[in-house]
């Protein structure tokens, strides 16, 4: 015990002394903003690592490739790219952004070929800048598809002059609109892209416009002369069509129930009071479409109708007027080819005088009229603009 006693005190000291160093040399165990060294590429890419992920789902494997393969690009390692995308597409098939950085790799590494897809590629140009699903991963994804511009931006002045790789480089960099001349021109006539793309043309531009129709609710509120009628629900229905920039409709809306106050009917030999309302618009609206981003679009409308109101429940009698408006729309398109959609208008009215005799019924109303529609050849026109330059 003697002769241990000095040891364990020299290996004290020692342990002490080296402590200060070892703190200036290491960061703290809280210190958040230390740097940390990325993990080095692997020599290969084994049995292990797609062992690891394996037991990923499929979303998570997109957001894992969102950040590995920018660092298998800027490694210069086409190798360990390839083999990771054959493991991506197999996990969870040809997605947009699979095709896209195959696609881009077998022309850095100088082995690209029409073999590589079929007429699905025409799917696969439409989705890359108008994806038909949000990302859950959308940050990753954003780095991710701003990485895939500059590495096709970079790849463009080493491909052949006039070739499909200029098509595709010039298409993923973002120069969409020399892109589509290209395709068009006669350089690439006789490719399978092209002809791809004559095929779907020729289909797509048959089609003048999307037919559309929907179920309507809302709320109306009466101003003026006519507001002793009071705030009425409506129901209904519109139908009509919309094209690249404009759109037609017919519209039906119902406004049921009594007013607030009575008010006096003397037309064609009937004369009395009533609190009944039951009205009924027929008419018809024109509009420009604004704004299309996406699913998203930005109408604006003006209508004209006739407004009927049955007075009385046992007479066949209606009090008729025109019905003038101006209103702003909003549409959802939803699903892949957004063949169904949500809306929401908000119009401004002004009413005839519906009851020339005796009481007034002139003035004006404010509508909020929400809709669930179905527009079932909408994904031709979403299509179309996604192969127009």
């Amino acid at each position: 015990m003697v002769r241990i006693c000095p040891i364990l005190w020299l290996a004290t000291v020692l342990i002490l002394l080296s402590c200060p160093a070892a703190a200036e040399n290491s960061p703290a165990a809280g210190d958040t903003t230390a740097a940390v060294s990325p993990t080095p590429l692997p020599v290969e890419l084994d049995e292990e690592f797609f062992d690891r992920l394996d037991a990923q789902t499929c979303t998570d494997l997109n957001a894992f490739a969102y950040r590995e393969i920018p660092r298998f690009v800027l490694g210069d390692r086409p190798d360990l790219l390839y083999e990771f995308v054959l493991y991506w597409e197999s996990r969870c098939l040809t997605t947009e952004p699979v095709f896209r950085i195959m696609l881009l790799g077998s022309i850095w590494d100088a082995g690209f070929d029409e073999d590589i897809y079929g007429e699905e590629v025409i799917d696969h140009l439409i989705d890359r800048y108008d994806p038909p699903v949000k990302s859950k991963f959308p940050e990753p994804r954003k780095n991710f598809d701003d990485f895939s511009q500059t590495f096709a931006d970079q790849l463009l002045p080493h491909v052949p002059h006039r070739g499909l790789e200029e098509f595709f480089c010039l298409f993923y960099a973002g120069k969409t609109t020399e892109a589509w001349a290209l395709l068009e021109s006669e350089d690439l006539e006789d490719t399978w892209l092209r002809y791809y793309y004559d095929q779907e043309m020729a289909v797509l531009t048959k089609k003048s416009g999307v037919a559309t129709i929907a179920l309507t609710g809302g709320v109306w509120w009466p101003r003026g002369n006519i507001e002793f009628a009071g705030k009425k629900s409506m129901v209904g229905m519109m139908a009509g069509m919309r094209w690249t920039h404009w759109l037609a409709r017919l519209i039906l809306d119902v406004r049921l129930g009594r007013t607030d106050q009575p008010y006096w009917v003397d037309e064609e030999g009937l004369r009395g009071r009533s609190n009944r309302f039951n009205a009924l618009y027929l008419g018809g609206e024109f509009g420009r479409i604004l704004i299309q981003e996406g699913p998203h679009n930005l109408d604006l409308f003006g209508g004209l109708g006739i407004e009927n109101i049955k007075p009385f429940k046992d007479e066949d009698f209606v009090i008729l007027g025109l019905n003038g408006s101006v209103g702003l729309g909003y549409r959802l398109f939803l699903g892949r080819d957004r063949t169904w959609f949500l809306g929401a208008d908000v119009r401004r009215e002004w009413i005839e005088n519906l009851n020339q005799n005796l009481d007034s019924m002139s003035g004006g109303a404010w509508s909020l009229r929400f809709s669930v529609g179905f527009a079932p050849n909408n994904g031709e026109a979403r299509r179309l603009k996604g192969l127009s330059n």
